[in-house]
């Protein structure tokens, strides 16, 4: 088999890892070597198609031009594959943010080691233009973007916690800096603590 008949079988490797994940419910590892050779095998498939144009290749009338027809379209099955893994990585991480309250710092924490480095920018802009929409959706806080649609309306959007954990000092939160001690009581906005509950560190009481 020559190089040409395996053109489009990395880009179909991207897919059954894409489709692994979704079966595991896990982010994988990125595959980022396997992407740039999809890449690669892009821009080789682009020169062959500008080569047999220039050759007269531009007409059904021509011997090459089934040829010149499958190139295109694997051209196209790799773009399509590029665009279905990269969304399915971005859904997987969207996920995991909702999952854990938004809380970013505990997602990274938890897939910094499968994450691309623009993975983790995404996250944190993603946050941020949540934050920013539920700010102008809800100055007060009285929306609850973590709430799923399916659950009934939370009588208050503070919690009271407990301190359980030391947190080796204050910490910054979108309502300021909070210094936690330990055994101590604090009632607080949800959205603050919320992820320091999920790790541990607080407890609801």
């Amino acid at each position: 088999m020559s190089f040409e008949d395996s053109y489009g079988e990395l880009a179909n490797r991207l897919i059954l890892e894409a489709k692994s994940s979704s079966e595991l419910g896990k982010l994988l590892p990125y595959s980022g070597p396997l992407v740039q050779r999809v890449i690669q095998e892009q821009c080789e498939l682009e020169r062959k198609i500008q080569a047999m144009k220039r050759d007269g290749v531009t007409t059904s009338e021509h011997g090459r031009w089934p040829t010149l027809i499958i190139l295109a379209r694997v051209v196209e099955q790799n773009k399509r594959c590029l665009l279905a893994y990269h969304s399915q990585r971005l859904d997987t991480i969207a996920t995991a943010y909702w999952t854990a309250g938004g809380a970013v710092a505990h997602v990274i924490s938890q897939l910094r080691d499968d994450m691309f480095r623009d993975e983790i920018t995404y996250l944190r802009e993603y946050h941020q233009s949540v934050v920013e929409y539920r700010q102008q959706l809800s100055p007060t806080d009285v929306i609850d973007f973590s709430m799923g649609i399916e659950d009934p309306p939370r009588e208050s959007s503070f919690v009271t916690v407990e301190s359980v954990r030391d947190l080796g000092g204050p910490i910054r939160t979108e309502s300021g800096l909070l210094d936690f001690q330990l055994g101590h009581r604090y009632i607080l906005l949800k959205r603050d603590v919320e992820h320091l509950i999920l790790q541990g560190y607080l407890r609801k009481v």
